[in-house]
């Protein structure tokens, strides 16, 4: 299961839960990590390496905010 299916999941879950805060998060973690996977060249799926560098990068944006 890729990172982008366990975000998925895991929005859907706090859907189910009413859970708007960690709803949103997750949505905008989503959105970053499908349009990483859109700007790569080689439009291969996201590794979890690449995944993994993105939440860090999300993480840290939010962190300054």
């Amino acid at each position: 299961m890729s990172k982008i299916d366990v975000v998925r999941a895991a929005m859907v879950e706090a859907m189910k839960a009413k859970d708007k805060q960690r709803k949103d998060a997750l949505s905008m973690l989503l959105s970053a990590l499908k349009n990483f996977e859109i700007d790569k060249k080689d439009h291969e799926p996201i590794t979890e390496d690449e995944a993994n560098t993105v939440v860090k990068k999300e993480i840290k944006d939010r962190k300054s905010t």
